[in-house]
């Protein structure tokens, strides 16, 4: 890149993917501002939403750098973020990586540029980005959650992270293959891949962004704190004792 060259025109060879269940119309906002922001591939994927929460998606679809992946049923986040993971390994070779994004109007689109951004200045690493969770307009069960797991990350694998429950993160293209083979198909999968990283010494940043807790968004989420967040510690046990994953990338998407 020659110098003085805006680096957001960079992230147009960055794909985003957001899984989706059951969404309101704030997602065609999202895509819509993720284009605004220079984006130009967009994978967004259906969880198995029902009938009455399709219009949200044919409005995506609308756009010609959004791709729309579907699931026939409820598979979980974790899944369909390995369906998109799987499409953009067969498909979208040559791009620099992904950034992983919700579309219930938590992540912001000029947060998304700042992960994908630092992405492709800091060759090698994942970045995360790390909300504030002493602000105000946090619910405290979400708080709650976070720390806990963020505590039990830090004692048992020395994975020093604010937010180790955030969405929003960038992740080289090099790496997404062995996402395939992760355990977790629903939010306990986000936390096995933080794991994942750390058994194989792949380095973090964070990025600090905007804290979004509209209390619209937050009805919305189909994150349970308390009980998600049993079932994530569950995991951190599991994965305490299992050997490093072996290279076996043959997940086959329900979508392709």
């Amino acid at each position: 890149m020659e110098e003085g060259t805006p680096v957001l025109t960079a992230v147009e060879n960055v794909t985003v993917i957001i899984p989706s269940l059951n969404p309101s119309d704030t997602l065609a906002h999202v895509v819509s501002s993720l284009v605004e922001a220079g984006f130009r591939d967009i994978i967004v994927v259906d969880d198995g939403s029902g009938g009455e929460h399709l219009a949200p998606f044919e409005r995506v679809e609308a756009f010609p750098e959004c791709t729309v992946l579907r699931h026939p049923g409820n598979l979980g986040k974790g899944a369909a973020m390995k369906t998109a993971f799987a499409f953009y390994l067969e498909a979208r070779t040559g791009s620099p990586g992904v950034v992983t994004m919700d579309g219930d109007g938590q992540h912001l689109s000029g947060d998304a540029v700042k992960c994908a951004e630092s992405m492709l200045q800091h060759g090698g690493h994942v970045v995360t980005g790390a909300r504030d969770f002493s602000r105000s307009n946090v619910p405290r069960r979400n708080a709650l959650g976070n720390r806990t797991t963020a505590l039990a990350l830090r004692v048992f694998f020395g994975i020093r992270l604010r937010d180790t429950q955030t969405g929003l993160r960038a992740i080289p293209a090099q790496y997404v293959p062995m996402l395939l083979d992760i355990p977790g198909n629903r939010f306990e999968y986000e936390t096995n891949m933080l794991l994942e990283f750390r058994r194989r010494r792949i380095p973090f940043l964070e990025v600090e962004i905007e804290t979004v807790y509209e209390e619209s968004s937050n009805e919305r989420s189909h994150y349970r704190p308390f009980i998600d967040s049993l079932i994530i510690i569950s995991q951190l046990v599991k994965y305490s004792i299992k050997p490093l994953h072996k290279k076996s990338y043959n997940h086959k998407s329900p979508c392709i």
